[in-house]
């Protein structure tokens, strides 16, 4: 690709996530609408599906606790998706510039710093666990509905709140998170533990892989003082787990974008021995050559939004250098801003329907990602935007970003590189 290129993508990338911000910023409840004569922030975690029925009037499903949800949804998945679209917002501090936003995002860190008090719109709360366990504390939703009394220890809950957690308090510029990690990760072991002892069979594997991106995260921001090495056996668990299923199934199923980001993480990590090296590269080609070689082909990407596949394959084709995989990544990410973005002012994304988003507050869903009815079809939710439609997106949009940025810094390097060694040849004849 040309200089000028690879300019227009990083505009529309760019774009495109600024616009999706303003709308999960507010989906959030950490601003209020933009055009709304409000100044009044809302409420956080006070959102998180828009369904629109057929001929009636739009209404928001709120309080994971309370709302009645859809069968095939539950408060674990509820609260789960807003802590991850929150994550995902603090993945980009620049964002927290702007001054409502800060505030927004320690509101609702202040929101999950409660003790034993069930927090509006997730359901969930923050409580010490057993006796036995006298230092673990975790984020934890009672069975059965608020006021049951039955604690459940989610893994995916609990490790959602922790990354939330520790991502915006980074974003922030705030360290107070890492002692409280001290606390999280005996609770983590604990759900992972309990996970174990039923051979992993109650969690599908995708959510198992967040588990362990999730973990994969937070252990680096353990204190030196803390359980580093508690943590890093509880993440070393998942992460043979989710391969080895990952591995062995070779199918659809077993493939996680969020397994995929995680092993795009570990090629990060520093000072490895040459064997771990290869080891951790060739676990993140088969993530790359599975997706693409045996899922890819058979995806009716006008139908699909890819906007998964590409939040995990970004950063594997940045830290394997895979420009062609790269070019796959932004390739994805542009037709899913072309298909399924809201842009404001303008008519319904390809992707989607009147139906859909025609009876909506325009102004609330400018910024938001859609789903084609066909994949809602698919997921049995007709006419539904749910607040990770966007988060996910974001997420994509947000990697897809930085990939074009460090191939781009890369190729003026190489660049600059090549001038000099021909400068070198020079001289010497």
């Amino acid at each position: 690709m040309s200089q000028e290129e690879l300019n227009v993508i990083e505009e529309r990338l760019s774009a495109a996530l600024d616009l999706s911000a303003g709308h999960l910023a507010w989906a959030l409840g950490l601003e209020p609408a933009k055009n709304s004569r409000s100044t009044k922030r809302p409420d956080v975690f006070m959102r998180y599906e828009l369904k629109v029925p057929n001929g009636s009037i739009p209404f928001w499903r709120r309080d994971c606790g309370y709302d009645t949800l859809e069968a095939h949804d539950t408060l674990e998945l509820c609260a789960s998706r807003k802590l991850q679209a929150l994550d995902a917002f603090c993945r980009h501090p620049p964002l927290l510039h702007k001054r409502v936003r800060k505030k927004g995002v320690q509101t609702a860190l202040k929101v999950l710093d409660r003790q034993r008090v069930t927090i509006p719109g997730l359901g969930i709360m923050k409580d010490k666990l057993p006796k036995k366990e006298a230092d673990a504390e975790g984020f934890v939703y009672e069975q059965d509905g608020v006021g049951s009394g039955k604690k459940v220890l989610s893994p995916i809950v609990h490790t959602a709140a922790m990354a939330a957690v520790t991502r915006c308090s980074l974003a922030l510029g705030r360290k107070d998170h890492a002692a409280e990690l001290t606390r999280w990760f005996p609770a983590a072991g604990s759900a992972v533990l309990t996970l174990a002892n039923d051979n992993f069979k109650g969690i599908s594997h995708h959510n198992l892989a967040h588990v362990w991106e999730a973990l994969e995260f937070t252990a680096r921001h353990v204190p030196a003082s803390g359980p580093t090495t508690a943590a890093r056996a509880v993440v070393t668990t998942l992460e043979k787990v989710v391969n080895e299923g990952f591995e062995e199934k070779a199918s659809e199923s077993s493939w996680s974008y969020a397994g995929a980001a995680a092993a795009a993480v570990r090629l990060n990590d520093k000072g490895l021995k040459a064997k771990e090296v290869r080891a951790r590269k060739k676990n993140a080609r088969q993530y790359r050559d599975h997706f693409v070689q045996k899922i890819l082909p058979g995806m009716n990407t006008t139908h699909l939004c890819t906007c998964g596949p590409v939040s995990g394959l970004a950063p594997l084709a940045e830290h394997l250098h895979d420009w062609q995989l790269a070019k796959l990544v932004l390739k994805l990410a542009l037709k899913d801003i072309d298909l399924f973005h809201v842009r404001p002012g303008s008519a319904n994304p390809p992707g989607t329907t009147d139906e859909l988003l025609g009876g909506a507050p325009q102004n609330s869903l400018a910024g938001a990602f859609v789903r084609s009815p066909p994949q809602l079809h698919h997921e049995g939710r007709a006419g539904s935007l749910r607040i990770d439609d966007t988060a996910t997106c974001f997420s994509a949009t947000l990697a897809a970003l930085q990939l074009l940025r460090s191939f781009a810094k890369e190729a003026v390097a190489n660049a600059a590189s090549k001038a000099s060694s021909t400068k070198m040849a020079a001289d010497e004849l």
